[in-house]
């Protein structure tokens, strides 16, 4: 009784120092915010937020995700209109040359991100690798209201993983340390009665615990 209650402390430890290093993350809380403000955006926000991404060096677009069958095409206004932006910067670092990957396999970046619909009552899989050391994932619902959203984690098919909620966000943080060539498999239910779109950002951190 007394080992599985010091564990269980030990556990409460790990997963407050991982959620804390998720709040005090600069850039992170940096791309949330500005991507919070594409919600029912008009256009001088939506200007605002380009430009904001546009003077940040630090992230590079998550496109190398393939589309899952589960996904909804981003159509009219009820959508953050991320990806539009993305496109707009893609070429933000002028460092980069041929044969570079561009995207969240980059070595040159932490941070990747992408917009991404879920149709009702779906789940949709996304795999990635190149990542290193812990991970957090911020899942933004575009209407947190009335979104049901639900996020697992596998690395190499192992559940990893704890989440926990931010006005509306999930918040997905990963201690166990990733090496480049695990598969990590992201998997996003939208359990409501209407397609959601979803914003994904990634911090790979490329640290250990």
């Amino acid at each position: 009784m007394k080992k599985a209650f010091f564990l269980l402390i030990i556990n409460v430890i790990l997963f407050g120092q991982a959620f804390a290093q998720t709040k005090t993350d600069p850039e992170l809380q940096k791309l949330a915010k500005t991507v919070s403000t594409l919600r029912n955006a008009e256009e001088k926000t939506w200007n605002e937020a380009l430009s904001t991404f546009r003077q940040d060096s630090l992230w590079t677009t998550m496109d190398e995700i393939a589309r899952d069958n589960n996904e909804c095409w981003l159509l009219g206004n009820n959508q953050f209109k991320l990806n539009a932006i993305l496109n707009q910067c893609s070429d933000h670092d002028k460092k980069m040359v041929r044969g570079d990957f561009l995207n969240g396999n980059d070595p040159h970046y932490n941070y990747s991100l992408t917009e991404r619909g879920i149709k009702r009552k779906c789940s949709v899989s996304y795999e990635m690798s190149y990542r290193e050391g812990r991970q957090t994932y911020i899942i933004m619902p575009y209407n947190p209201q009335t979104a049901q959203i639900e996020v697992k984690a596998y690395l190499n098919d192992k559940p990893v993983g704890e989440t926990s909620i931010d006005n509306g966000d999930i918040v997905l943080s990963i201690t166990d340390n990733a090496i480049k060539s695990d598969v990590i498999r992201l998997v996003i239910t939208n359990s409501g009665d209407e397609d959601m779109p979803v914003v994904i950002i990634n911090h790979n951190t490329r640290k250990n615990k």
